[in-house]
């Protein structure tokens, strides 16, 4: 499975969510793509910062959370025990990740 953390500077949160990661999945590699070194808006980006999953190069990228549509360029949000965080928060993200490794 392929993992890549888009994201770009100004928006709070993608590093926070990429040390998440870090931490819960060490042996797990993830791309970190900067959406502005990018000659267009990636599909599957709904604001920084963004999980997206594949299972191999010829299936398209999806959201971690299920999210579809356009790209938007945008600090994204989650909502997490009533509060609007702007990172993906550790025990979230163990719950997406085990849900999509079934």
């Amino acid at each position: 499975m392929e993992l890549r953390l888009l994201y770009f500077e100004g928006c709070p949160g993608w590093e926070k969510t990429r040390d998440n990661f870090r931490e819960i999945s060490p042996e797990q590699e993830i791309t970190l793509l900067d959406v502005n070194q990018q000659p267009k808006l990636p599909d599957s980006f709904y604001g920084s910062p963004t999980i997206n999953f594949r299972e191999n190069e010829q299936e398209p990228w999806k959201d971690l959370f299920g999210k579809n549509g356009d790209s938007v360029m945008a600090c994204r949000t989650y909502n997490f025990k009533g509060a609007v965080i702007p990172y993906i928060p550790r025990e979230m993200l163990e719950q997406q990740l085990e849900a999509i490794a079934k």
